[in-house]
């Protein structure tokens, strides 16, 4: 198959997942490659993650670009793109889903594309000066804590596992990212 082919129908299977479709699970490719392949990802979040970056988000902006550091945000995702599995790997193995590894790790690199482009949505309104800093502050805070919910759903459906199980891999990766982020500053 070709990249386009495998990148199509993970973003499908991700879709599912987020309808509450857990057989969405059945619809990624859940092989050593489908592993690896699910990685290439980032080649989709980066530049909406880059886009979300850098906008200046003060009060009194007109959503103009602020002065930033590519190098330094793209540092910051790569970090945290190699890290979380590798802390994973081990989270998983010494709580006995080591099994559902790298179907987690697929479907946790899928669905971040769904989720950064949920996430870029105030941004976007706020730069193109439909919507004030304000109402894209609150916007991005309630979408936010929906993919706070909806990674809880994800990893509680790829890990097979029990909600406060699926919490801590939440919270371990939201502190990861905030110390990353603090790290490259």
């Amino acid at each position: 198959m070709s990249w386009l082919t495998d990148t199509s129908r993970a973003l499908s299977a991700a879709t599912k997942l987020v309808l509450h479709d857990r057989e969405g699970l059945k619809d990624f490719n859940n092989t050593l490659p489908g592993f690896w392949h699910s990685f290439t990802a980032i080649v989709l979040i980066a530049p909406v993650y880059l886009f979300i970056s850098s906008i200046n988000w003060t009060p009194e902006s007109t959503g103009t670009i602020a002065g930033y550091s590519v190098a330094r945000h793209l540092m910051a995702l790569g970090l945290q793109w190699a890290i979380w599995p590798l802390i994973m790997v081990f989270a998983t193995r010494w709580s006995g889903l080591g099994q559902h590894f790298t179907r987690y790790v697929i479907v946790y690199n899928w669905s971040n594309v769904l989720i950064i482009t949920a996430l870029s949505l105030p941004a976007l309104l706020f730069r193109i000066g439909i919507i004030p800093v304000e109402a894209a502050a609150m916007l991005t805070g309630i979408i936010q804590l929906g993919t706070f919910y909806l990674e809880w759903y994800l990893a509680r459906a790829s890990l097979d596992t029990k909600g406060v199980i699926a919490a801590a891999v939440v919270l371990g990766n939201f502190v990861l990212s905030v110390g990353i982020l603090r790290l490259v500053g």
